[in-house]
């Protein structure tokens, strides 16, 4: 991965239980618990999949042990590599970021560049209007609001995935309010950043795109990098490696 790559690997995370022991075996003892902590055992292996893929992951990048690595936590929950362990002469530089919904997970990689993806699946069973005026910017809300009803869920999507992604790349989690930026939709305007109210130069540093996340899913990346090249594989379990 060079300097302008972006790296991202889409995942099922619903792996045969055969597998899991392959996978949780690098896990903390943190980790565990809280993957312990979900109800259904669905939701139980799935956490657990996707952060012992992401080890796996970085372990690639870092050519070290994946259970050798160490996070720490930003005050929102991003995670990063714990500074005071020896990941390697490169772990300062390599920035990652990770989204999973329902059974599909998606994570990116990048050296020096902050960046973060959203996931989410597609369902029509919530208020979305009620939720686009709580969250959405205002002008967001008048465009959304005049398409037709069937454009509406996908666009829905389609805005949330992207305004996700970028405060996660912020790091800042909902104390960054969804209301006070704004992101292109529709089918017209190619996928970007449009306006920060807080810092009208901060959509000129941005990157956004849309990612092929499968049928039901929608995803986007937003990476602080301009003309980033994208480089998209889909994650296939083998013990030897990664295809």
């Amino acid at each position: 991965m060079d300097g302008s790559e972006v790296h991202l690997f889409r995942a099922d995370l619903e792996q045969p239980i055969s597998n899991l022991d392959d996978f949780t075996s690098s896990l903390s003892p943190d980790e565990q618990a809280r993957g312990n902590r979900f109800h259904f055992e669905k939701h139980r292996h799935r956490f657990k999949v996707a952060r012992s893929l992401l080890r796996l992951l970085l372990a690639r990048y870092l050519k070290t042990a994946p259970d050798t690595i160490q996070f720490q936590y930003g005050a929102k929950g991003k995670p990063f590599l714990c500074p005071d362990t020896d990941h390697g002469p490169h772990a300062s530089k390599l920035r990652f970021n990770l989204a999973h919904s329902a059974h599909r997970g998606i994570y990116a990689f990048s050296w020096g560049a902050e960046l973060g993806v959203d996931l989410e699946y597609i369902r029509d069973d919530r208020d979305l209007e009620a939720i686009a005026r709580r969250f959405f910017a205002p002008g967001e809300v008048v465009r959304w609001l005049e398409l037709s009803a069937p454009e509406r869920v996908p666009a829905f999507f389609e805005i949330w995935t992207r305004k996700e992604a970028y405060i996660k790349a912020c790091g800042g989690g909902l104390s960054l309010p969804l209301s006070r930026f704004e992101v292109s939709f529709g089918k017209d305007h190619p996928c970007r950043l449009r306006s920060v109210e807080w810092d009208p130069a901060e959509s000129d540093r941005w990157t956004m795109a849309d990612l092929d996340a499968g049928e039901g899913f929608r995803g986007a990346l937003a990476v602080a990098r301009k003309n980033p090249v994208l480089i998209v594989q889909d994650w296939q379990h083998d013990p030897k490696g990664f295809e």
